[in-house]
């Protein structure tokens, strides 16, 4: 099993702030990028854990592990770490998804 640790953090714990555009970070955005990375066959797990990033990419499994102890903003913060790091197959997704998808890769993250 191979797994991507985003280990850049000097510290155990980093905090990502999201900027997107015209959009406020809420609950529901986090709901609605669950629901793309679902879209595209990952799954997402919020647990506990020592990645000191805030999340575990697993990819042969398609499984991204967050830390469930993160602030919401720190979890959608992760989540759009890895919508932009991984392959993504567009024919999959509907026009609000594919919308969603490309202010995502967009997104100004503040470390």
């Amino acid at each position: 099993m191979r797994a991507i640790l985003a280990s850049a953090a000097p510290t155990p714990y980093l905090r990502i702030t999201v900027s997107l555009r015209y959009v406020k970070v809420t609950k529901q955005l986090q709901e609605k990028l669950e629901a793309l990375m679902k879209v595209l066959d990952f799954k997402v797990r919020y647990e506990k854990g020592s990645f000191k990033s805030g999340y575990c990419l697993i990819e042969e499994q398609n499984v991204a592990v967050i830390n469930k102890f993160f602030p919401m903003e720190s979890k959608v913060g992760a989540l759009v770490e890895i919508l932009r790091s991984i392959e993504v197959d567009e024919s999959k997704l509907d026009e609000t998804q594919r919308r969603l998808l490309h202010k995502v890769r967009q997104t100004e993250i503040t470390l």
